[in-house]
């Protein structure tokens, strides 16, 4: 897409529909009169860092075409699978409280975050 097409889109775009910029940093930004995305991209990361901090100086170096996020290839495997609980009331047998353990256990070897995974041990 050429320089001046982006600008144009950036410009339409106001700066609360970038991830990141919640309705708190938005009514922040127009305050100072950052109003679109291309207002946003023009904007100082050093300013922006001491103000806002660094996720939203690394945003806007990331609008201003500078590669501050790494993409991984590949997610690391999770080493731990929780598959966590709450009891509505107090358990006061022994039984009770094997039958949900056993259930929850169940649950966790079950469900492996869609991962193509198995439990080796409960």
């Amino acid at each position: 897409m050429p320089e001046k097409d982006l600008e144009d889109l950036l410009a339409l775009t106001e700066a609360g529909e970038v991830w990141g910029v919640g309705s708190r940093y938005r009514d922040q930004l127009r305050e100072v009169g950052v109003h679109s995305v291309l207002d946003l991209r023009r904007m100082n990361p050093a300013q922006v860092q001491a103000r806002w901090g660094v996720v939203m100086a690394k945003t806007v170096r990331e609008l201003q075409g500078v590669s501050c996020i790494e993409l991984s290839d590949h997610e690391e495997a999770r080493k731990q699978i929780a598959c966590t609980r709450s009891f509505g009331k107090p358990v006061r047998e022994l039984g009770q409280l094997e039958n949900a353990i056993s259930e929850f256990a169940s649950r966790a070897r079950g469900t492996p975050g869609s991962r193509a995974s198995a439990c080796w041990a409960t």
